[in-house]
């Protein structure tokens, strides 16, 4: 969960050129240019993917000496990040409060309102796992995305004239 948290760190350095290099990676790809960096972000569309947890490549192109180096990150997008958080923390909460509400009320013994909020507290925990079950099930349908954006950005900046298909 972690890696798919936080993303897979991509370094690659090519012999080309910061402007050759943007030439190769194309117009699919470059958000941003400027004299000392190119900005790319880069997202590949499956067929028959229907999962929203689809990964990004995101970076940077910078000169280094003769050639350039691209520096990012393929992983999930940042709005996914945050949804997950925003949709997960009241959920968590939920479940927390209600299950210690429950053991509040076994214990001063109304045990009406303890079997209530214990069935409000397994129904939140039911939702914060099947959340993260078809988070985790996007992901793993995606893995094979991951390693296509890495080879990707690997081939474009490695070996120009085999242009990787777009």
């Amino acid at each position: 969960m972690a890696s798919c948290w936080s993303g897979r760190r991509v370094s690659v350095s090519s012999p080309l050129s910061l402007a050759a290099a943007a030439g190769w990676v194309g117009s699919v790809a470059v958000v941003k240019r400027s004299s000392d960096n190119v900005v790319i972000r880069r997202r590949i569309t499956p067929l028959d993917q229907r999962s929203l947890w689809l990964p990004v490549l995101r970076g940077c192109l910078v000169a280094e000496g003769d050639g350039c180096r691209f520096d990012g990150v393929v992983g999930a997008e940042r709005w996914q990040r945050l949804f997950w958080v925003l949709w997960s923390g009241p959920v968590v909460l939920a479940a927390l409060g209600s299950g210690g509400y429950a053991v509040v009320e076994v214990v001063r013994g109304d045990g009406r309102t303890a079997v209530a909020m214990g069935g409000l507290c397994s129904t939140t925990a039911s939702m914060m796992v099947a959340m993260l079950g078809m988070v985790l099930y996007g992901y793993h349908r995606s893995r094979r995305q991951v390693d296509a954006l890495e080879a990707w950005i690997r081939g474009s900046l490695a070996a120009p004239w085999l242009r990787v298909s777009r």
